[in-house]
């Protein structure tokens, strides 16, 4: 059980993805993702339709 679990922390929490836009960000300087939606608040952001919706 121990092995099955040992990775679910960090695939729950994302937090090894975060760490590493943390460190190329702000650590080596390099330039964030490309966002369109980047100064428009969330509520205006267009959201893709899940098929069953439709």
């Amino acid at each position: 059980m121990d092995y099955l679990m040992r990775q679910s922390s960090c695939i729950a929490g994302g937090t090894t993805e975060m760490a590493r836009n943390v460190i190329a960000d702000r650590l080596l300087g390099m330039p964030r993702e490309v966002t369109p939606d980047r100064d428009r608040p969330f509520r205006d952001v267009p959201k893709n339709a899940s098929p069953a919706s439709k």
